[in-house]
C-alpha cells in the first residue's frame, strides 16, 4: 500500500487570497515510445490536495514502475483522461507550481486550464543554485534533490520519482524561495514590499 505523506508548511503565500499548490506527475514509456501519466500528486500548505494512479493504454514493461509502485496497482486504476475534470477542480483558481513545468505541460494538456497561474520552480531556482553557462548565457538547471541540498531543506519522507514526494519537495523549495525573496525585500525594499502586500 502506498503511504501518503502528511504535509504541513510554515510559510504562507505572500499574496493575500492566492493559494499555491505544487504538482508532480510520473510517466512511463510504452513499447513504441509513447509516454503516459501514471501518477499525479498535488499538495498545498495544508497537505494533500489530490492524488491518483492511472492505468496506461499499454501494459507496463516491468513489474515495478516506480519505487514502491507495482504495475499491478495500475491495472485497477482509471485512465488519465477520465480524471481531467477532477484535476481541473483541484487546481481551480490556484497558483500551480511544478518543478519542471515545461516537462509537465507536455502531459497535462487541458487539465490545468482552470489554474490562476503556472510557475516553474526549476527555472526560478537555477539562478540561485545553478552554474552560469557562458555558452548558453543562462544558469544551468539543477535537479530537485540537488536543489533541496543547496537550500538546506530536508528531503520529504519517501522515494523520489513518486508524485507526492516530488510535489512536496517542490512546495518546500518554492516556500523557501518565497521566504528568501521576502527577506530581501524587507531588508532592502520595505516600501516596495508594503505596496506588494
Amino acid at each position: 500500500m502506498n503511504e501518503l505523506p502528511s504535509l504541513k508548511s510554515s510559510v504562507s503565500d505572500h499574496r493575500a487570497g492566492e493559494e499555491t499548490v505544487a504538482l508532480d506527475t510520473e510517466v512511463i514509456t510504452g513499447p513504441s515510445g509513447q509516454k503516459e501519466v501514471i501518477e499525479i500528486g498535488i499538495v498545498g500548505n495544508d497537505g494533500l490536495v489530490y492524488w491518483e494512479l492511472f492505468q496506461p493504454s499499454f501494459p507496463p514493461q516491468s513489474e515495478t514502475c516506480r519505487p514502491g509502485l507495482q504495475s499491478r496497482q495500475l491495472r485497477v486504476a482509471r485512465s488519465f483522461e477520465t480524471a481531467i475534470p477532477a484535476i481541473q477542480e483541484a487546481v481551480r483558481g490556484k497558483r500551480v507550481v511544478m518543478y519542471n513545468s515545461e516537462g509537465e505541460d507536455l502531459f497535462l494538456r487541458e487539465s490545468l486550464d482552470t489554474a490562476a497561474d503556472k510557475q516553474c520552480a526549476m527555472t526560478r531556482f537555477s539562478g540561485r543554485g545553478g552554474r552560469y553557462s557562458k555558452h548558453h548565457q543562462s544558469y544551468q538547471w539543477v535537479r530537485l534533490n540537488e536543489a533541496l541540498q543547496i537550500a538546506g531543506i530536508p528531503k520529504p519522507r519517501g522515494p523520489y520519482h513518486r508524485a507526492l514526494v516530488d510535489a512536496e519537495a517542490t512546495l518546500l523549495l518554492w516556500q523557501w524561495m518565497e521566504a528568501q525573496d521576502r527577506a530581501i525585500c524587507e531588508l532592502h525594499h520595505p516600501t516596495f514590499l508594503s505596496r506588494l502586500l
